[in-house]
């Protein structure tokens, strides 16, 4: 990551510059629980929870680790194509699998998504 140093009264202070942001879509928080599968043909469907969300991509909190590269279908409104990018674990002995898209969801799909997803917290507390 690349930073711009600044100097406020004698203290540096350090901010990401616009340069160090890759991300080309705008990611939104969700919590909202999926179901998804690896697409090698195999009929073992996983559980995961939608941890955010945006056009090119998501990042799912599941139970197992699997190899960046593998390719996925994930049923949000519809079933879609992801290519797992990373798999990060997490300290409540989980992964997050950073997803990326086959194919760019629509702003309307995103929205009716997080929309979803709002409905499913109201629903769980």
């Amino acid at each position: 990551m690349f930073f711009d140093f600044a100097s406020i009264k004698g203290v540096m202070a350090m901010t990401p510059s616009p340069a160090a942001e890759r991300r080309r879509w705008i990611r939104y928080p969700a919590n909202l629980g999926t179901f998804w599968q690896t697409v090698t043909g195999q009929e073992i469907c996983y559980s995961a929870r939608v941890q955010d969300l945006s056009q090119g991509g998501v990042r799912l909190l599941v139970n197992q680790r699997f190899e960046p590269g593998t390719l996925l279908r994930i049923l949000l409104n519809k079933a879609v194509e992801a290519r797992l990018v990373h798999a990060t674990p997490t300290p409540d002995n989980k992964w997050a699998l950073g997803c990326e898209f086959t194919m760019v969801l629509s702003e309307q799909e995103v929205e009716s998504l997080l929309q979803n997803s709002g409905r499913q917290s109201r629903l769980n507390s």
